[in-house]
């Protein structure tokens, strides 16, 4: 009997043939070389090509912070203000209000959150600019201060409260990753606000100058002096996932997976390309015990087993922006099954591994609680082809994206 279980193992260890093995090397140095090529710099400092030009300057919209309906109009007002003030003294190139909301609510950066500098780095970075201006805006209603002599006599400021408005902005390197400057600006909610908005823009113009060219020096020059750089990757994502999965074709007939298939992912938008496409970096674990057919030869030498599957993948994808705070992943791609397996039968064990290439498709379905975590339903489905036959692995989770 013992005699009879050595040559079954023997023999399945003689099916992991040379040329199998060498395949499975292969897509092994291939996976890996592509991860280590676009992904390392892309986590530690984004690659980025350099192309000599005028500087792009992207001026968000400022924000109505508290949203007080009585001063909606001062946003407008203030941004106009700033960017009428940066065309007067300096040589850059705007981006276009189309192109930049758009990217913003094709990545869920939402209008009430421009002044923050998640929001205008991710912008920045999206759009390829080398320079962010935003800023908000908040009424605050305080004691007034008390006046005397000659005010006090003129009657002014009789109420015991007085409202105020204060107007920060912020300039930020998107080149550096790094916030300028940020000042704030504060006036009266009288008349005399458009005093405060003019302070507002020479204020921007005087900052500004530590990153855009002075006009009467770019003409002077004749020549480009500023080197903007070009994001390859951008927008990063981890993510988490736990859930079931079902084998189907093939030999998953002998195999029963174990539950649950857990999942690591990493994701990086390729802004170069299109804001929309993307590359995840993707690794599962699973294993599935031996379940051999009854009657069979294995059942009846009482043959169990136990496999554990680490499963790297690469996808590229499409995210596409649904209803409100929901988007949609959807991915194609490929890797390895790398497998270790333990076999035991009649007191013997054994133990031996391999790989198996499969090609994978699926969708992840996020819902965006804010701007940086988003809980993810995740569909996918993996053929593995062992050079005989295709087996499916199918696979249901729920986790949740972080972004960076």
């Amino acid at each position: 009997m013992k005699t009879i279980i050595k040559k079954m193992f023997n023999a399945m260890r003689d099916n992991q043939s040379l040329a199998y093995r060498l395949r499975g090397a292969r897509y092994a140095l291939c996976f890996f070389a592509l991860g280590l090529y676009f992904f390392p710099d892309a986590f530690i400092n984004s690659a980025r090509l350099y192309a000599a030009d005028m500087p792009k300057v992207l001026i968000l919209d400022y924000v109505n912070v508290d949203k007080d309906s009585n001063f909606e109009y001062l946003g407008g007002s203030v941004t106009d203000a700033v960017r009428e003030m940066l065309k007067k003294k300096f040589t850059f190139e705007e981006s276009p209000r189309s192109e930049w909301e758009k990217v913003a609510a094709d990545n869920f950066v939402f209008p009430e959150d421009y002044h923050t500098s998640t929001a205008s780095l991710n912008l920045g970075l999206l759009c390829r600019q080398d320079v962010v201006i935003s800023g908000g805006f908040r009424v605050e209603t305080r004691k007034a201060a008390k006046k005397t002599g000659a005010e006090a006599n003129a009657g002014e400021a009789k109420s015991e409260f007085e409202t105020v408005i204060k107007i920060s902005s912020s300039i930020y390197d998107v080149s550096s990753k790094r916030l300028i400057t940020r000042f704030e600006v504060e006036g009266p909610a009288s008349s005399q606000i458009f005093s405060s908005i003019q302070e507002v823009a020479d204020r921007a113009g005087k900052e500004a100058a530590v990153v855009l060219p002075n006009k009467d020096d770019w003409q002077k020059k004749g020549a480009v002096v500023y080197t903007p750089p070009v994001i390859i990757f951008s927008d990063y994502i981890f993510g988490l996932r736990a859930g079931a999965g079902l084998y189907a074709l093939g030999y998953a007939s002998n195999l029963a997976p174990d539950q649950p298939f857990l999942s690591l992912v990493a994701r990086a938008s390729l802004p170069i390309i299109w804001s929309r496409l993307a590359l995840q970096l993707q690794l599962d674990y699973n294993t599935h015990s031996l379940t051999p057919a009854k009657d069979s030869n294995l059942a009846n030498l009482g043959v169990s087993g136990i496999t554990s599957n680490l499963i790297p993948g690469l996808y590229t994808g499409v995210n596409f922006s649904l209803i409100k705070n929901m988007s949609l992943f959807a991915k194609i791609g490929g890797g390895l099954i790398m497998q270790s397996t333990k076999v035991t039968a009649g007191g013997i064990n054994a133990a031996f591994s391999n790989y198996i290439g499969f090609a994978g498709f699926g969708a992840d379905l996020s819902y965006a609680l804010n701007n940086n975590i988003f809980p993810t339903l995740t569909l996918q489905s993996q053929l593995a082809f062992d050079g005989k036959s295709i087996m499916t692995i199918n696979q249901i989770s729920l986790g949740v994206n972080m972004k960076l």
